[in-house]
């Protein structure tokens, strides 16, 4: 968990102990809510997060295969040998 998220967390959870002790009860059915809430919102965060990250890294992954398959192969090695000869990952 990153350190944002870990932020965000203890804020979110500070807020609920704040509600819940102000307003009682009633406070305690808001701050359930309100949990609900804020874990729909880090699940699409993360969720986002997630998508670009893979985004990125999927790009990468094909500029990096191509690298290699283009300057760093020997004839007839494919682009898997290459990089376990070169030792990096396949």
């Amino acid at each position: 968990m990153t350190e944002l998220m870990q932020e965000a967390m203890k804020l979110r959870m500070q807020a609920e102990e704040k509600l819940v002790e102000k307003c009682g009860e009633k406070g305690e059915e808001i701050a359930e809510e309100s949990v609900k809430a804020y874990k729909v919102i880090e699940s699409g965060v993360v969720g986002g997060y997630k998508a670009i990250e893979g985004g990125v890294v999927g790009g990468y992954k094909k500029i990096e295969d191509a690298f290699v398959g283009k300057f760093l192969t020997k004839e007839g090695e494919s682009v898997e040998d290459a990089k376990k000869r070169l030792g990096g990952r396949a």
